[in-house]
């Protein structure tokens, strides 16, 4: 769940709003947006865990979704030393993922042109991990 409190974070940075143009594990077909993905190598080393992922963008207008990308990759390659990733609360102030302490978010890949989906929008990605 750690790309969950991730994902916050980005939203805090005025980046996005979660369920808007943000999502986690998937977006709707109808919507443009970002969406981050955990990806299945989380490994421990020493103490602290890894959890790789993968952000996608989709927009109707590609460069848009190209620069909304980028807009978040400059966000996270300057937050290697945030060491707290914020607490995730839905509309009921139910908590669903606690703060996080001891966190590292590396330095994310370049950006990724996957091609056109079905409504000839192009998704781009990038990929990234944090120690944490």
């Amino acid at each position: 769940m750690i790309t969950l409190n991730l994902l916050q974070y980005i939203e805090n940075a005025g980046l996005g709003e979660i369920d808007e143009s943000l999502f986690w594990e998937r977006m709707p077909v109808d919507v443009e947006g970002v969406y981050i993905s955990d990806l299945g190598n989380s490994t421990t080393r020493g103490g602290l865990k890894e959890q790789s992922y993968e952000l996608y963008a989709r927009f109707n207008n590609n460069v848009e979704g190209y620069r909304r990308l980028n807009d978040i990759l400059k966000l996270l390659d300057s937050s290697f030393n945030v060491c707290r990733l914020p607490e995730v609360v839905d509309c009921k102030g139910n908590v669903l993922a606690p703060s996080v302490n001891g966190v590292s978010i590396m330095p994310t890949s370049s950006i990724t042109n996957y091609g056109a989906d079905d409504r000839n929008r192009i998704i781009y990605s990038a990929q990234g991990s944090i120690y944490y």
